[in-house]
């Protein structure tokens, strides 16, 4: 699981690596977000844009910690 307090070369190190269902899993788990994807919207994202998708939650959810 992406830990908000890591520094973010980390985190795109670690979304580059996930494969779709880790993606959409991680989508679902970024606290402080609320992301209202249904599932047919995210099994028709590329895993690219999906990782996309995942580094800006994550980002949004890291201005929580300030």
């Amino acid at each position: 699981m992406l830990k908000l307090t890591d520094p973010i070369e980390d985190v795109i190190r670690q979304i580059n690596t996930l494969d779709r269902g880790s993606c959409i899993r991680e989508l679902r788990a970024v606290p402080h977000v609320q992301l209202n994807f249904t599932s047919d919207f995210l099994l028709a994202q590329t895993i690219d844009q999906l990782r996309h998708l995942l580094l800006a939650a994550h980002q949004q959810a890291r201005r929580y910690l300030a």
